[in-house]
């Protein structure tokens, strides 16, 4: 790096010389001649004084020879000098292996496909790279477990994002029912199932009456969505702020359950993978406010609570749910997240646990 740096400087002096004297040498040529009276002796006092600076300009003239040549010899060291840089660049590889580090995975495949000399380039296919591109998405629990694999780390990592593998989280919900995946942002949804299974709680709700707070039961379900910026390396995924809804619709009629806003005991939350506060980091200038964002391979939980009409228990509420959604803005397009439900996986995994229990 120090090299390169070096030969960028002699580059801009060389240039910065060359360019001085080519405006000298343009102010030289577009100076006009001077009218001067003739002599007595039939020589113009001109080509006199002509005579007389002569020397001078010979030598002058031979300045701006040898400032050319300086220029030129300057150039040609540069351009030696800067195809050693790349090529001591290229040929070491703890310097590669950290260009690799900033890379995302889409960017590392198209380096295979420059040359065949960047094919041939071990710091871009590397399993000591892919194992890190690996701790980052999926976690570095995952990694642990994958150790003992024999695969070099860029097929594990081929095999396990076609997968749509979610990353590890210790706040997942109990039961997981669908996951979605939109312009490289990937969402994992999930229910939190009560020790009795029962849905009903107390929330707190206004009368449609006189407009006084007052508690009532409902039918509350804890969604928990698990949301991280798989492959969008361009621009960073912005959730803005929004309300979250089920789509509980039949083929006779539309319905959708929607998210409690009148007690704040069930605010919708954004935390960390592992359980902690996250810190917001979004712009408090946006225009209709964010919730948060997400660089590559950032991940957080998304917590809401959902009025579920019509549904005792969360078997009933899995039943009756299609899918959910989550707006979201790249590069400044807002698109919607869908994330539909699984129903017959989650009822083949009700199925196994109950065998399970009663064996």
């Amino acid at each position: 790096a120090a090299l390169m740096i070096d030969a960028l400087n002699a580059q801009c002096d060389a240039l910065t010389r060359l360019y001085e004297h080519t405006i000298r040498e343009q102010s030289t040529r577009s100076q006009p001649q001077d009218s001067v009276p003739r002599g007595k002796n039939g020589r113009d006092r001109g080509d006199t004084q002509e005579d007389e600076e002569s020397p001078k300009k010979r030598h002058k003239a031979n300045e701006d020879v040898a400032a050319a040549i300086t220029v030129k010899e300057d150039n040609d060291a540069c351009d030696a000098e800067k195809v050693d840089v790349f090529r001591m660049i290229v040929s070491h590889n703890p310097i590669l292996m950290t260009l690799a580090s900033f890379l995302d995975p889409e960017s590392l495949v198209t380096t295979f496909c420059v040359s065949k000399y960047w094919n041939a380039l071990d710091a871009f296919r590397s399993d000591e790279t892919w194992r890190f591109i690996c701790t980052r998405r999926f976690g570095v629990e995952n990694v642990n477990a994958w150790e003992e694999s024999s695969r070099r780390w860029v097929e594990i990592y081929r095999e396990m994002a076609s997968l749509n593998a979610p990353p590890f989280c210790t706040i997942h919900g109990s039961e997981a029912i669908g996951k979605g995946n939109v312009k490289g942002v990937s969402a994992w949804a999930s229910v939190e199932r009560r020790s009795n299974g029962e849905t009903a709680r107390s929330v707190k709700v206004k009368g449609k009456e006189d407009g006084f707070d007052r508690y009532t039961s409902l039918p509350i379900v804890e969604v928990r969505i698990l949301i991280q910026n798989t492959a969008s390396a361009d621009g960073i995924a912005v959730v803005p702020e929004q309300t979250l809804s089920i789509d509980t619709s039949t083929r006779r009629r539309g319905d959708e359950m929607i998210e409690v806003l009148s007690d704040d005991r069930f605010q919708k939350s954004i935390t960390n993978l592992d359980g902690s506060p996250f810190v917001n980091n979004c712009k408090p200038d946006s225009i209709g406010g964010e919730m948060f964002r997400l660089p590559l391979f950032d991940s957080v939980v998304l917590i809401a609570h959902v009025h579920a009409k019509g549904c005792s228990n969360i078997d009933k509420f899995i039943s009756k749910a299609n899918f959910t959604k989550v707006l979201l803005a790249i590069n400044g397009k807002t698109m919607p997240l869908v994330i539909p439900f699984d129903k017959a996986q989650a009822e083949s995994k009700r199925t196994s646990e109950s065998l399970s229990a009663y064996a």
